[in-house]
């Protein structure tokens, strides 16, 4: 997920758009950010919508306590600054999938699906998160 320099040459219009584009916080920002990408420099190309749905779901995984997202083998890693048990229950519907690791930087390991993407998997654990209603007995 990148800005190709043929969909915009200015490298300060570039970077002031990679600024823009990593502040989505909601699927309105997204809608705003690709209206203002489609006046300005025309259609946005695939790299730059995924640049978009991966910058709203990092953020929106942030908004959830997750500092950070890798991946390891065939597992995404969240890690946390403390594992929680409503965290833990909004992902355990992803069913034997998650794995929760407390010694030394605590993590959340959700194993992908065969042939699921990552993006698809990050966007499976943000609906996750983001779930209104809490699992009960939480």
């Amino acid at each position: 997920a990148h800005i190709p320099d043929a969909y915009i040459e200015s490298y300060p219009q570039r970077i002031a758009i990679y600024k823009r584009i990593a502040d989505i916080h909601s699927p309105d920002d997204a809608m705003d950010v690709t209206d203002e990408l489609i006046d300005r420099y025309g259609e946005p190309p695939e790299s730059v919508m995924g640049l978009i749905k991966v910058a709203l779901l990092k953020n929106a995984a942030a908004d959830n306590g997750i500092s950070e997202i890798t991946q390891r083998d065939n597992a995404l890693i969240l890690y946390v600054s403390e594992l929680d048990k409503v965290t833990l229950a909004k992902l355990s519907v992803l069913r034997g999938r998650v794995r929760a690791n407390a010694s030394g930087r605590p993590y959340y390991a959700v194993r992908l699906l065969p042939k699921q993407s990552p993006i698809g998997a990050l966007e499976q654990i943000v609906a996750c998160l983001t779930a209104d209603a809490s699992p009960a007995g939480v």
